[in-house]
């Protein structure tokens, strides 16, 4: 089955927007961030529920495209349109180590107060189960999921997509 619609799925710091780059290089497919769909001006201005579900639309309109992120409000239609749903489930430490290096490096410009909004939704998501089991119960009903937890599931769910 030739994948051309893939959503990535996952806490902060899981590597949805490294992996979207990577699969977008490699399968020739347009990827978008849904936090890019989410605020108008980012970080300060969030568009309303309807003008994301447009937004988001009109990128599932296409026959080719990666969308990650994991904004429950506005991503089932992403999520019903396709071919495959991956679903990216490191533990905690991996993704505290991951968002706090992005801080430190100021890879994508976080200031502190967002750092730590970002780790303690990673805590609630991980460590309390909140968004992991809503996200778990959401895709319990599709058998297009990749469940990824280790680099090495990475690795081998990569490599067999040569």
């Amino acid at each position: 089955m030739e994948i051309n619609k893939i959503h990535i799925l996952g806490p902060p710091g899981s590597g949805k927007t490294h992996l979207a780059k990577e699969l977008s290089n490699k399968l020739k497919l347009d990827y978008f961030e849904l936090d890019n769909i989410s605020w108008e001006i980012k970080y300060k201005k969030k568009r309303d529920i309807f003008e994301k579900q447009i937004l988001l639309e009109k990128i599932i309109l296409n026959n080719k495209w990666i969308v990650e992120g994991v904004q429950t409000s506005f991503i089932h239609s992403s999520i019903n349109k396709a071919d495959k749903i991956i679903f990216l489930n490191f533990n905690f430490f991996i993704l505290f180590y991951r968002i706090f290096r992005r801080y430190l490096f100021n890879i994508k410009k976080e200031n502190f107060f967002r750092t730590i909004n970002l780790v303690w939704i990673a805590f609630n998501y991980k460590i309390k189960k909140g968004k992991f089991q809503i996200y778990k119960n959401i895709l319990n009903t599709y058998d297009n999921i990749v469940y990824i937890k280790t680099k090495k599931d990475l690795k081998l769910f990569l490599s067999r997509l040569n």
